[in-house]
């Protein structure tokens, strides 16, 4: 699962970071891919894989909510993760990865600050390269 998660968190990161968005369908097949490793019992418990997944859900119903300010990409990332991972592990990567993006965010509006440069609320900041930072964290 490591090499696995690894590398789709890797790609996904990138693919983020460079057009703002992932495709839906690399964000299905890998919620696909984690629930066949849960039904043929290679990860988490089908329980915590549920809540794990509910996570996700939560988020991707966020992204509604907010118009797009979460991306909906973000909520089907942590449904497979939550998937594969399980609740309190999906919920540590997303409280990681959440500090890890204010940590950086902290850093841009600080250096815009010094610049003397108005910081932009309204500029886009991925998330998932932070999630992928906060994975090679947990391991």
């Amino acid at each position: 699962m490591d090499v696995f998660m690894v590398t789709t968190l890797g790609v996904f990161a990138g693919i983020d970071w460079k057009w703002k968005k992932v495709p839906a369908c690399l964000c299905i097949g890998f919620i696909l891919f984690a629930a066949a490793g849960v039904c043929m019992g290679n990860y988490a418990d089908r329980m915590s894989a549920f809540f794990g997944a509910f996570l996700g859900v939560f988020l991707f119903a966020l992204s509604f909510l907010t118009r797009g300010a979460i991306g909906p990409a973000d909520g089907a990332v942590f449904v497979a993760t939550g998937i594969l991972l399980g609740f309190w592990k999906n919920m540590i990567l997303l409280t990681t990865g959440l500090v890890f993006h204010l940590i950086f965010t902290a850093v841009l509006l600080g250096i815009g600050r010094i610049r003397g440069k108005e910081f932009s609320w309204k500029k886009e900041i991925p998330f998932l390269p932070f999630v992928f930072l906060a994975y090679l964290q947990m391991q």
